[in-house]
């Protein structure tokens, strides 16, 4: 069974992603990671995540505190995002998937660790907003 099978009947939707990941380690004090955050030199946001401890894979660019998320290997789902928008370390994004409309919330740990968590879900009676709800996820940056 490959791991595209084996995942599909679990993740329904991205925040469904969530439920499958570890706790976080803290590798930066939050006011030295929100300064590199906002340091034009230094972009943190930018380059290619995956969700530890899977093959799901995304491409996040910064442009002026702009986001925007393009899939690289999303074990087959098909959903779209909208832009969405940094401050600091924190950072906010609206994803849409079969009729749902999500709302992810995205904090920066590190340069190279974020958690992403499910902040609100719509219908909320749809099946994936009831599989997503208090759900959240570690992406790691890839060199």
């Amino acid at each position: 069974m490959s791991i595209h099978q084996a995942w599909k009947g679990r993740l329904i939707f991205l925040p469904c992603l969530l439920a499958f990941l570890p706790g976080v380690d803290f590798a930066l004090p939050k006011q030295v990671l929100a300064q590199q955050a906002n340091d034009s030199a230094t972009d943190v946001w930018s380059g290619v995540w995956s969700a530890e401890g899977t093959i799901f894979t995304i491409k996040l660019t910064n442009s002026n505190n702009v986001l925007n998320i393009e899939p690289l290997e999303s074990l087959g789902f098909d959903w779209q995002t909208h832009d969405g928008v940094i401050t600091g370390n924190l950072g906010t994004i609206i994803i849409e998937f079969q009729g749902a409309t999500a709302t992810l919330g995205i904090e920066l740990l590190s340069t190279t660790t974020a958690m992403v968590k499910l902040n609100t879900c719509l219908p909320e009676y749809q099946v994936t907003c009831l599989l997503a709800k208090g759900r959240e996820a570690r992406f790691i940056k890839l060199p």
